[in-house]
């Protein structure tokens, strides 16, 4: 009797490891649709890079934003896109807090013209020896930059005219 109630609590013990197993199985299998289905539609472009920075995976945006095709810069050097060729160093890095994400700006040479990308770079948490090591956002910031410079030009025009315009008065009363 007590073999066959340690037989009992076995198999009921065996039955509720293979329901957690599936549920956790059907857990990731969402979790990992949900992510390929948020890089595949982000407007910012999404890479994933491995410890040599290669390009391992790669979203239509950042494919877009390099100019090229997905399957022509998967396996290539993340840092070989750019003009600078090797990682910024100096007052271009910003890390924000202690979680390691870099945030930069750098630039891309596309269809003869340089473009400034914003990137994000965090590491992916992993196994040791994974492929993957490095999420990467880019977003073309080119035409933001140029705005903001546009603006700052008038605005020190403007400045100049006004500090112009006090002296003359100012000349005018003495």
């Amino acid at each position: 009797l007590l073999l066959f109630a340690v037989a009992l609590s076995l198999v009921q013990t065996q039955a509720r490891a293979q329901h957690l197993a599936a549920r956790m199985s059907e857990s990731y299998r969402r979790s990992e649709l949900r992510f390929r289905s948020a890089m595949q539609h982000s407007a910012i472009g999404m890479g994933l890079l491995d410890r040599s920075g290669r390009i391992v995976d790669a979203n239509p945006a950042l494919a877009a934003i390099l100019g090229q095709d997905v399957a022509t810069i998967i396996g290539t050097s993340f840092d070989a896109h750019f003009m600078d060729g090797a990682r910024p160093v100096g007052r271009d890095r910003e890390r924000d807090g202690p979680d390691g994400v870099l945030r930069t700006t750098r630039t891309l040479l596309r269809d003869g013209l340089q473009h400034q990308v914003q990137l994000t770079f965090a590491s992916v948490p992993g196994d040791i020896g994974q492929d993957i090591a490095q999420l990467v956002e880019m977003e073309d910031v080119t035409d933001r930059l140029r705005s903001e410079a546009q603006v700052l030009a008038r605005l020190v025009r403007r400045l100049a005219q006004r500090l112009v315009a006090g002296r003359r008065d100012l000349l005018l009363h003495l």
